[in-house]
């Protein structure tokens, strides 16, 4: 059994009990909908259908690319080649040239619009290109 890993993420985009500010920064629903799935791990990505399936962190790798990653919402967002086409139309390179966690939740406790904007459509059509 997992020991409160499946929320490791949210705790590090929550740190106070507080609306979060891109609520109020995106004045388009769809991309505030993207971003609350993205932070709340509420997502088809193998993280999560392979825990509701019970299988083990360490065996809930990437389809998609030969990486033997884990397929969790860095990995989907800032690693993963099979997306690197749609990473550089929307994510800067300071983001993507040298990945770590800790840039990837810069990126996503951004307060600049436009970045979360992009990080959105990112989202949207990694997600579209993920489910073809």
């Amino acid at each position: 059994m997992e020991l409160c890993t499946w929320l490791y993420l949210f705790r590090e985009f929550k740190t106070a009990f507080e609306r979060s500010a891109y609520l109020n920064q995106l004045n388009n629903v769809k991309y505030r909908h993207i971003l609350a799935k993205l932070r709340l791990s509420s997502h088809k990505l193998n993280i999560e259908i392979d825990r509701h399936n019970t299988l083990d962190r360490q065996d809930r790798k990437c389809i998609r690319c030969n990486l033997n990653d884990i397929e969790d919402e860095f990995h989907f967002v800032l690693v993963c080649p099979d997306y690197i086409n749609l990473s550089n139309a929307y994510i800067p390179k300071y983001y993507s040239n040298r990945p770590s966690v800790l840039t990837f939740i810069e990126l996503v406790l951004t307060n600049n619009i436009s970045l979360l904007i992009n990080l959105s459509i990112y989202y949207i059509k990694a997600f579209a290109l993920s489910n073809s």
